[in-house]
């Protein structure tokens, strides 16, 4: 089931920290010469791509379409992010240092456009680095890097280090949840927890 909720997400991002995931695990499990975890993963994959395969086949239209990028509402979503980027930058030159506050991101972002859309339509930064940066400031950012490296200097660090620490990377490289909602960073730091 879960690679079922994997797949209808549709999320390109979770789509391709999966495969990441994965192709790294397959390496690591070859690398460490772990051959019967080697064997076992590469069964579950075939099977993975088998169920995958089979999804895909009526809902080829669909996936095609999410996979290229090429319709009317995967354009826009394209830009909007662009468009997030640039926004997230207007900020951080006001507020490297201490950022604008813990949640305050979308709230800032419409004090500081001269539209003052609807509240609904201010979306967070789908760059997990980059919200941080504009929420905390600088230091944090620096903080939770930090984290990071010194897990990955671990010398206790299990097989399952690298596909993990890959998989929240591009996670949190393509969107927002890890940090902006409070599910996601429970999650998040649980991970950590666990490597």
């Amino acid at each position: 089931t879960g690679l079922l909720a994997l797949i209808f997400s549709f999320s390109r991002a979770s789509w391709l920290a999966f495969v990441v995931s994965l192709i790294t695990l397959l390496i690591v499990f070859l690398v460490k010469k772990n051959l019967s975890a080697f064997k076992r993963l590469l069964i579950l994959t075939f099977f993975s791509l088998i169920l995958a395969g089979i999804i895909f086949v009526p809902f080829s239209d669909l996936f095609t379409g999410r996979l290229q990028a090429s319709g009317r509402l995967e354009e826009k979503s394209l830009n909007e992010r662009q468009a997030q980027v640039y926004e997230a930058s207007d900020l951080l030159n006001q507020n490297w240092l201490f950022g604008v506050g813990l949640g305050n991101y979308t709230q800032k972002l419409r004090e500081n456009d001269e539209t003052k859309k609807a509240y609904w339509q201010y979306q967070p930064v789908h760059n997990s680095f980059l919200l941080l940066l504009s929420e905390t400031g600088i230091f944090s950012l620096l903080f939770f890097l930090a984290i990071l490296i010194a897990l990955s200097r671990d010398k206790r660090k299990a097989e399952y280090f690298w596909p993990i620490i890959l998989m929240l990377l591009i996670l949190l490289t393509f969107d927002h949840w890890l940090i902006s909602l409070p599910f996601g960073t429970l999650f998040l730091f649980f991970v950590l927890g666990l490597i």
